[in-house]
């Protein structure tokens, strides 16, 4: 889900719940600090959720209005095939954003609030285990994933668009350090190449994840 021109200007407080229907496949070595980096063992289903709380005040001398948004993205990992995972994930959400009064022309206009709850688009991604190494001291892997958001969005919650997401995950460990790197390109709007309709803008993420394990005395 996307908030168009605000990101930067967002306070994101996340906290992670994960939920399990089955015990994951090996996962040491594996980064799930993101959605996709979860690899679930064949037939095993991995459900994992987290609450997302969006601030943005309203800037001063600026018309733009203050922003307050709760998301629940509810996610879906199914182990299909050894080396093939397939997700799933849609996020339930609810924004209010509030105008403060003030005068307009000579007029005091009085503060508003609007409010809505919908349901964001639907992600769809495959991710394919093309290349893993296990021994006992170091864990390499190396899986690029493939997928599309459909516009099925509710409650002015949808970008409107069909979106593609390509990206890699690379996984490794040696000894009691684990470091998971993910990168991600959403070519935005792709059902709209050639068009005369607005461009909604590409997107590059990366995402590093570093843990090491301290044995107990």
């Amino acid at each position: 889900m996307r908030v168009p021109g605000s990101r930067r200007r967002l306070l994101l407080v996340s906290v992670m719940l994960c939920l399990a229907t089955g015990v994951p496949g090996p996962a040491r070595g594996d980064s799930i600090s993101v959605d996709s980096g979860v690899t679930p063992a064949q037939r095993r289903v991995v459900l994992r959720t987290q609450v997302r709380v969006l601030r943005r005040a309203q800037p001063q001398w600026d018309s733009s209005p203050s922003m307050e948004m709760f998301m629940v993205p509810i996610v879906a990992i199914w182990g299909a095939l050894p080396k093939l995972t397939l997700m799933a994930r849609a996020a339930v959400a609810h924004r209010e954003m509030t105008m403060m009064g003030g005068m307009m022309g000579g007029t005091m206009t009085p503060a508003s609030k609007d409010t809505s709850t919908g349901l964001g688009d639907l992600l769809v991604l495959l991710k394919y285990g093309a290349y893993r190494l296990n021994t006992r001291h170091v864990v390499l892997g190396i899986a690029p994933t493939l997928g599309v958001e459909v516009p099925s969005g509710l409650g002015g919650f949808s970008s409107k668009t069909w979106d593609l997401h390509a990206g890699v995950h690379l996984t490794g460990r040696w000894r009691r350090l684990t470091v998971g790197l993910s990168t991600q390109y959403i070519w935005n709007g792709m059902d709209r190449a050639g068009s005369t309709a607005r461009d909604p803008g590409d997107e590059v993420g990366v995402d590093l994840a570093v843990s090491h394990v301290f044995p107990l005395p």
